[in-house]
Protein backbone atom coordinates (compact mmCIF):
# COMPACT_ATOMS: atom_id res chain seq x y z
CA UNK A 1 0.00 0.00 0.00
CA UNK A 2 1.21 3.54 -0.97
CA UNK A 3 1.80 6.44 1.02
CA UNK A 4 -1.19 8.39 -0.36
CA UNK A 5 -3.24 5.57 0.89
CA UNK A 6 -1.58 5.05 3.85
CA UNK A 7 -2.92 8.82 4.81
CA UNK A 8 -6.34 8.15 3.41
CA UNK A 9 -6.60 5.34 5.46
CA UNK A 10 -5.39 7.18 8.60
CA UNK A 11 -8.72 8.85 8.00
CA UNK A 12 -10.91 5.84 8.51
CA UNK A 13 -12.20 4.57 11.86
CA UNK A 14 -12.06 0.80 11.89
CA UNK A 15 -11.09 -2.19 10.50
CA UNK A 16 -11.80 -5.12 8.70
CA UNK A 17 -15.50 -5.22 7.85
CA UNK A 18 -16.48 -1.64 9.03
CA UNK A 19 -15.31 1.64 8.53
CA UNK A 20 -16.30 5.23 9.47
CA UNK A 21 -15.37 9.05 8.47
CA UNK A 22 -15.66 12.34 9.73
CA UNK A 23 -15.87 14.55 7.22
CA UNK A 24 -14.24 16.90 8.80
CA UNK A 25 -11.88 18.34 5.42
CA UNK A 26 -15.38 19.12 3.96
CA UNK A 27 -14.78 17.24 0.87
CA UNK A 28 -17.04 16.69 -1.94
CA UNK A 29 -18.84 13.80 -2.38
CA UNK A 30 -16.87 12.88 -5.45
CA UNK A 31 -13.10 13.21 -3.30
CA UNK A 32 -14.97 10.92 -0.50
CA UNK A 33 -15.78 8.44 -3.00
CA UNK A 34 -12.59 8.27 -5.17
CA UNK A 35 -11.01 7.82 -1.62
CA UNK A 36 -13.55 4.86 -1.01
CA UNK A 37 -12.65 3.38 -4.48
CA UNK A 38 -8.78 3.64 -4.07
CA UNK A 39 -8.79 1.86 -0.91
CA UNK A 40 -11.38 -0.86 -1.95
CA UNK A 41 -8.71 -1.36 -4.81
CA UNK A 42 -5.96 -1.53 -2.91
CA UNK A 43 -7.64 -4.71 -0.63
CA UNK A 44 -8.32 -2.67 2.19
CA UNK A 45 -11.38 -3.86 2.50
CA UNK A 46 -11.15 -7.07 2.12
CA UNK A 47 -14.10 -8.85 0.02
CA UNK A 48 -15.87 -6.53 -2.98
CA UNK A 49 -19.20 -6.57 -1.88
CA UNK A 50 -18.80 -3.43 0.46
CA UNK A 51 -21.68 -0.21 0.54
CA UNK A 52 -20.82 3.56 1.52
CA UNK A 53 -23.71 5.37 3.10
CA UNK A 54 -23.98 9.12 3.30
CA UNK A 55 -24.96 10.03 6.82
CA UNK A 56 -26.31 13.33 8.47
CA UNK A 57 -26.09 13.10 11.84
CA UNK A 58 -28.33 14.86 14.03
CA UNK A 59 -28.41 14.97 17.87
CA UNK A 60 -31.57 15.76 20.05
CA UNK A 61 -29.87 17.08 22.97
CA UNK A 62 -27.48 18.81 21.10
CA UNK A 63 -29.35 20.77 18.83
CA UNK A 64 -27.75 22.35 15.84
CA UNK A 65 -25.38 19.92 15.25
CA UNK A 66 -25.18 18.57 12.13
CA UNK A 67 -22.15 16.31 11.19
CA UNK A 68 -21.55 14.37 7.74
CA UNK A 69 -20.43 10.84 8.08
CA UNK A 70 -19.67 8.13 6.00
CA UNK A 71 -20.20 4.46 6.93
CA UNK A 72 -18.56 1.64 5.08
CA UNK A 73 -20.26 -2.12 5.51
CA UNK A 74 -20.36 -5.11 3.63
CA UNK A 75 -24.09 -5.93 2.36
CA UNK A 76 -24.79 -8.41 4.69
CA UNK A 77 -24.15 -6.44 8.00
CA UNK A 78 -27.24 -5.62 9.75
CA UNK A 79 -28.18 -2.48 10.24
CA UNK A 80 -28.42 -2.73 13.68
CA UNK A 81 -24.92 -4.02 13.82
CA UNK A 82 -23.68 -0.50 12.19
CA UNK A 83 -25.43 1.10 14.30
CA UNK A 84 -23.34 -0.45 17.07
CA UNK A 85 -20.79 0.21 15.62
CA UNK A 86 -20.95 4.14 14.99
CA UNK A 87 -22.81 5.31 18.39
CA UNK A 88 -19.82 4.60 20.52
CA UNK A 89 -17.98 6.87 17.72
CA UNK A 90 -20.52 9.98 17.83
CA UNK A 91 -21.15 9.93 21.30
CA UNK A 92 -24.42 8.08 21.10
CA UNK A 93 -26.53 5.29 22.75
CA UNK A 94 -27.64 2.53 20.39
CA UNK A 95 -30.69 2.15 22.15
CA UNK A 96 -31.51 5.75 21.77
CA UNK A 97 -29.94 6.00 18.07
CA UNK A 98 -32.10 5.34 14.65
CA UNK A 99 -31.37 5.71 11.10
CA UNK A 100 -33.91 7.86 9.18
CA UNK A 101 -34.98 8.72 5.75
CA UNK A 102 -34.54 12.49 5.00
CA UNK A 103 -37.96 12.43 4.82
CA UNK A 104 -38.39 11.60 8.75
CA UNK A 105 -39.13 8.11 8.41
CA UNK A 106 -36.79 5.41 10.65
CA UNK A 107 -35.24 2.27 9.08
CA UNK A 108 -35.77 -0.58 10.67
CA UNK A 109 -31.99 -1.74 11.84
CA UNK A 110 -32.81 -5.54 11.37
CA UNK A 111 -32.29 -5.38 7.89
CA UNK A 112 -28.92 -5.89 6.22
CA UNK A 113 -27.13 -3.41 4.52
CA UNK A 114 -27.99 -4.37 1.14
CA UNK A 115 -31.65 -4.00 1.59
CA UNK A 116 -31.30 -1.01 3.01
CA UNK A 117 -29.17 0.14 0.21
CA UNK A 118 -31.79 -1.00 -2.40
CA UNK A 119 -34.59 0.19 -0.51
CA UNK A 120 -33.99 3.65 0.55
CA UNK A 121 -30.53 4.56 -1.40
CA UNK A 122 -26.95 5.59 0.52
CA UNK A 123 -27.89 8.83 1.67
CA UNK A 124 -29.84 9.16 5.73
CA UNK A 125 -29.60 10.42 8.75
CA UNK A 126 -29.24 8.83 12.29
CA UNK A 127 -30.80 10.76 14.85
CA UNK A 128 -29.65 10.37 18.62
CA UNK A 129 -31.34 10.33 21.55
CA UNK A 130 -34.92 9.63 20.47
CA UNK A 131 -37.38 7.78 22.09
CA UNK A 132 -37.96 4.40 19.40
CA UNK A 133 -41.74 4.96 20.49
CA UNK A 134 -42.31 7.92 18.92
CA UNK A 135 -41.06 6.88 15.69
CA UNK A 136 -42.92 7.01 12.08
CA UNK A 137 -41.27 3.66 10.61
CA UNK A 138 -41.29 3.13 7.21
CA UNK A 139 -43.57 1.40 5.44
CA UNK A 140 -40.93 -0.66 3.33
CA UNK A 141 -40.33 -3.60 5.40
Amino acid sequence: MGTTNDQQLKRWIGTGKMRLLFDRKKETEEEVLENFRSLVDSNVFPEDDFLLFKVQLKHHKRKGEREQIYIACRDSDTFDSVKEFVCPHIDAQAETSVFMTEDSFGIRSEQSAGNVFMKYGNEMEIHTGVHLNQIGWHAKQ
